[in-house]
């Protein structure tokens, strides 16, 4: 049977936000999710790899539920399980013998992007797949199985293979979240550029056909982009920074998601910049810089991210920005009630990293520092906006 219909993309314009199977989702590519989980299970204070797993298991539970409701067995709630991973750009995973105690893939999202970034990797990197894994098998029978991979193409597989136990006593129960008040939103004065059409961008960018190919990847852009639930993210950089802040690092931390989105900006944006969509879509508005600047922020605000907006650009030197609906901010209200301090890392590094891009100089190891910028505002801080500036480092 065929869920993909079920499964399609629904953009809700008033908050930019992406929704499949009534959750948010986020866009983001292989560049970004293989150097986030890089960043977490690296972190030697912690164990990383289990904070991975068990925050897909939480927040991929739901979103499981609901693709598989109304399924009548067993095998084709796994089929429509599978499809959806597949569906949201993960890659292929094969359940047939699941009952066996094994689960295969034939693609995947993670071992792209680690091949693109971390090729000389000789260790298993499909650590969410092995949470996607334990968050489908609780959603289908309640049953929380031990899910471990023991083989994976970035070492030379023929297939990422994980291991499926079924010994574990009990499974990590969905993460509890709060609806934070409506805030009305603030007017505030932007800037636009008069030859970039955002509007003509956006509706562009969300009618593409941003799910997964027969291979269960989805390239675009130059990237391999993936519909990520906001859960996950979210949930993942709280998990990080506490768990981090436990032995002291919780700066360390924070400071380590910024550089992943920094890195992010860079990479993903010059893949896209080098896109024949770029080419055919925006590059006929472009007139001057600036215009890359404005383009590349009406891409952003098509992939989920939230609701940006320029604010102050006088010069090459400097950018101010403000974001109505970063799921950053959402996420640290609906799980912790909000932040003491600006909790926006994603955000922040990329607008980073979009300027380094457009206005730096040189290769893209070369630009990365060139700007610095700081998130000055928040929403989970109690501001009704989340606001950005980045400047060079030049004196």
């Amino acid at each position: 049977m065929n869920h993909r219909d079920r499964f399609q993309r629904r953009l809700g314009p008033e908050r930019f936000r992406q929704r499949i199977l009534g959750h948010d989702v986020i866009v983001h590519c292989h560049h970004y999710n293989a150097r986030l989980q890089r960043a977490v299970q690296e972190a030697s204070a912690i164990d990383g790899a289990s904070l991975v797993a068990s925050t897909a298991e939480a927040t991929f539970t739901s979103i499981v539920k609901a693709a598989v409701d109304g399924t009548a067995s067993r095998e084709e709630g796994l089929a429509a399980a599978a499809e959806l991973y597949s569906h949201l750009g993960f890659g292929q995973i094969d359940t047939s013998e699941i009952a066996r105690g094994s689960v295969t893939a034939t693609e995947s999202h993670y071992v792209e992007g680690y091949r693109a970034g971390f090729a000389e990797r000789d260790k298993p990197v499909c650590t969410l797949t092995s949470g996607y894994v334990r968050a489908m098998m609780h959603a289908l029978t309640g049953e929380a199985p031990h899910v471990r991979e023991v083989e994976c193409m970035i070492t030379g597989a023929k297939a990422c293979r994980f291991e499926v136990d079924p010994k574990r006593s009990s499974a990590l129960h969905e993460a509890p979240k709060t609806t934070p008040a409506a805030r009305p939103k603030p007017e505030v004065s932007s800037i636009r550029s008069a030859t970039v059409n955002e509007h003509a961008i956006i509706e562009a960018v969300t009618g593409m056909p941003v799910f997964g190919a027969e291979n269960g990847l989805i390239p675009a852009f130059n990237v391999y982009l993936a519909n990520m639930p906001a859960d996950f993210y979210n949930l993942l950089a709280i998990r990080f920074v506490e768990e981090m802040q436990k032995h002291g690092q919780g700066d360390v931390a924070a400071k380590q998601l910024v550089y992943v989105a920094e890195t992010c900006g860079l990479n993903t944006f010059r893949g896209i910049l080098d896109s024949p969509e770029w080419e055919a879509l925006i590059a006929p508005m472009v007139k001057q810089p600036s215009d890359v600047l404005f383009g590349i922020i009406a891409v952003s605000n098509a992939l989920g991210w939230g609701h940006w907006r320029v604010t102050k650009h006088e010069s090459r030197d400097a950018v101010t920005l403000v974001s109505y609906d970063g799921y950053e901010a959402d996420g640290m209200l609906e799980y912790r009630g909000g932040s003491a301090s600006p909790s926006c890392h994603m955000l922040s590094g990329v607008a980073t990293g979009i300027m380094e891009l457009v206005y730096g100089s040189g290769s893209l190891k070369e630009r990365f520092g060139q700007y610095a910028g700081r998130e000055h505002a928040c929403r989970a801080s109690k501001s009704h906006v989340c606001a950005f500036h980045v400047e060079s480092r030049e004196e």
